[in-house]
């Protein structure tokens, strides 16, 4: 027993003069306690993945028992900026206070690793506080919150297990403490914490940090943040460089640098809400699995990756031309595009022709829009048709998004644009425009009829339109680099007319209607809707004259070949109408809208259709039924403009 003691306090191992009997007799005694000690580790190693409850939750998300698992080193370089976070998590994880960390960095940007570098120095330094110990990792990234109830439950059944000390990494802390209707798992998580016996490693967004554990000081006492940096170039080159290298042993192709700096360069400019070198990675290890699966020898032969293939999965990714990525001049005419829908408007068209021209050539401004333009013109002058152009012309889902601003006339109304303040009903739901954003990066959004909102709303949109990005009430980043903003608005429509009558220059209207529209006030608040910090935002102020009857022709001419092609489709009947009919429509419609000052536009020639020549098309076949129903053609001409019913309907002629 003495033996045992000074063995234990090391006073035997100090070196003295020890007689050889003395030193057989620690020799053994010491080989004994080495053997009781690692029976002893024996015992205490307590295999996790064999509880129950282990196996539920295997079902549904990711859990590992790193205890039963070997650790093998990466084959991915180890950066030193994450050694650096890795050793100061490493250290708070042996305090005995404040005992607990998280991880704090955006998704994509490299936490996982992190937690691998921290789980090898754990297994390799024997920390005298925590001598056996057992290790788990959870990712909890997709759950839902109904689920994270169930889910926290279960994991503390499977820490009941072990008496060892336990490293419990979740990666995605933030999905197991929020709940249904606002509800939260803090509760749980607190009395998770205080167990004398686990320390705990999670890891989440910076938005998600402010959200679930920002505002409790209770759980801010007892958790250590330790934050993730961005990725610096070189280390980025790196790493993108390892998994190049792990790509070339796994799929037996090759992958030069040329490849691997335009992949880091077309993901950092493109794919802006996501996040180095995650990004990067995924987008070359597509392309070299894309070009190994679409080789004619399957693999057998050494394949080479080159800069093509990386521009044809950008494409995929995200929709656009891959001219686009190859920085080649466009030479698509797009002022013959537009114009085959606009009509009577040239120099509008001409002047988003140059816009989309720069944009799709690579010269628009870095972190701005791609381009914010104001339409101001009279009522159905072809504002709304000319967005819907470009839509289809540039966005990836060729839709556009339209913002009617008429339903923001109060200044709370913001809530609309950014989402609704924490506490409130909806904040979950955050902003729309930050929404659509990340879902179409590359939209076309029209803010609609722009004069008659709250000047309040207009004021995210400054950041917006100055700096390409704008964040909601939920904390999320959207970036606007690569969208068009298009306002429209009815402001000085009357200037615009008096002045297109009187023979003023494009440049002269348009100057004048900046004027105009800065002294615009909002009807309820009286403070002026667009102030000059707002103007000088806009990349075009562009002027929509009104139309002359040169124009009212073409728009009929449209007019009447959609109708033409309607029927058609929903009848399988060649409506024909007469060039005379046409001209007809055209001459009343610009007649009325004269009379009008210009309230109806376009429209009317709409309108004029539906009542003269579809009704009456319509009566005929009422009345005609059974000649009608085995012809395959129908003609509508001009009788007399001085009858009350100028046109009329052959049948099968």
């Amino acid at each position: 027993m003495l033996l045992r003691k000074l063995i234990s306090l090391n006073f035997i191992n100090k070196p003295t003069n020890r007689s050889p009997m003395m030193n057989h007799a620690v020799s053994n005694m010491q080989s004994r306690m080495d053997g009781q000690k690692n029976e002893t580790s024996d015992q205490l190693t307590y295999r996790l993945d064999t509880h129950p409850a282990f196996g539920f939750l295997s079902e549904f998300l990711t859990i590992k028992d790193l205890q039963s698992n070997a650790i093998v080193e990466s084959p991915i370089v180890d950066l030193e900026y994450q050694q650096v976070v890795a050793a100061a998590m490493e250290l708070s994880l042996q305090r005995s206070v404040r005992r607990h960390c998280v991880l704090v960095g955006e998704s994509g940007s490299g936490r996982s690793t992190v937690l691998e570098i921290l789980n090898r120095r754990l297994h390799r330094t024997a920390y005298p506080r925590h001598q056996f110990v057992n290790r788990l990792y959870i990712d909890t990234n997709w759950i839902g919150p109904e689920e994270s109830r169930g889910c926290f439950e279960s994991i503390v059944q499977i820490l009941r297990v072990t008496k060892n000390h336990l490293y419990l990494y979740i990666d995605g802390l933030h999905s197991l403490i929020r709940r249904t209707n606002g509800g939260s798992n803090i509760t749980l998580l607190q009395a998770l914490l205080e167990r004398p016996n686990v320390s705990l490693v999670g890891t989440l967004t910076a938005n998600d940090f402010r959200d679930s554990i920002g505002n409790d000081s209770r759980l801010l006492k007892r958790l250590e943040r330790v934050q993730l940096p961005p990725i610096d170039l070189n280390s980025l080159k790196l790493v993108v460089s390892s998994h190049a290298h792990q790509l070339t042993s796994r799929l037996g192709i090759g992958i030069d640098n040329e490849s691997i700096t335009k992949t880091i360069s077309l993901t950092t400019q493109y794919l802006l809400s996501e996040h180095q070198p995650q990004k990067s990675i995924s987008i070359l290890t597509q392309a070299a699995e894309d070009k190994t699966l679409m080789s004619p020898s399957g693999g057998q032969t050494l394949l080479e990756l080159n800069k093509n293939d990386i521009v044809r999965v950008m494409s995929l990714r995200t929709s656009l031309p891959q001219r686009l990525f190859d920085c080649e001049t466009v030479h698509e005419d797009y002022r013959k595009s537009i114009s085959d829908t606009i009509v009577g408007q040239d120099e509008a068209v001409q002047q988003v022709s140059q816009e989309l021209q720069l944009i799709a050539s690579g010269f628009s401004v870095p972190g701005k829009p791609a381009s914010v333009m104001m339409f101001a013109g009279t009522t159905g002058t072809g504002k709304t048709e000319l967005a819907k152009r470009i839509a289809s012309l540039y966005s990836s889902t060729g839709l556009l998004r339209v913002y009617p601003m008429g339903n923001y006339t109060e200044s709370h109304s913001v809530s609309g644009i950014v989402g609704v303040p924490p506490g409130y009903v909806g904040h979950e739901n955050g902003g729309e425009l930050v929404s659509d954003l990340l879902a179409d990066p590359y939209g076309v959004f029209l803010l609609d009829e722009a004069e008659k909102c709250h000047p309040n709303v207009w004021k995210p949109f400054l950041t917006l339109f100055d700096e390409g990005w704008i964040i909601d009430q939920k904390g999320r980043k959207a970036f606007a680099d690569r969208a068009i903003f298009i306002l429209t608005t009815n402001a000085g429509d009357r200037s615009i007319s008096q002045l297109t009558r009187s023979g003023k220059s494009q440049e002269e209207i348009s100057q004048i209607v900046r004027k105009t529209l800065s002294r615009v006030r909002q009807e309820r608040s009286s403070q002026p809707v667009f102030p000059p910090q707002f103007l000088s935002r806009m990349h075009r102020i562009i002027v929509f004259n009104p139309l002359d009857l040169d124009a009212m022709i073409g728009i009929s001419e449209r007019v009447a070949l959609k109708i033409q092609e309607q029927w058609k489709t929903a009848r399988n009947l060649d409506l024909l109408i007469g060039d005379a009919v046409i001209r007809s429509i055209a001459s009343q419609g610009h007649s009325t809208n004269e009379q009008l000052n210009g309230e109806e536009g376009g429209r009317i020639i709409r309108k004029l259709y539906r009542d003269q020549v579809e009704h009456l098309v319509f009566k005929t076949c009422m009345s005609n039924g059974a000649r009608v129903k085995g012809t395959k053609r129908i003609r509508v001409d001009l009788v007399s403009e001085s009858d009350s019913v100028p046109f009329l309907v052959f049948v099968g002629e």
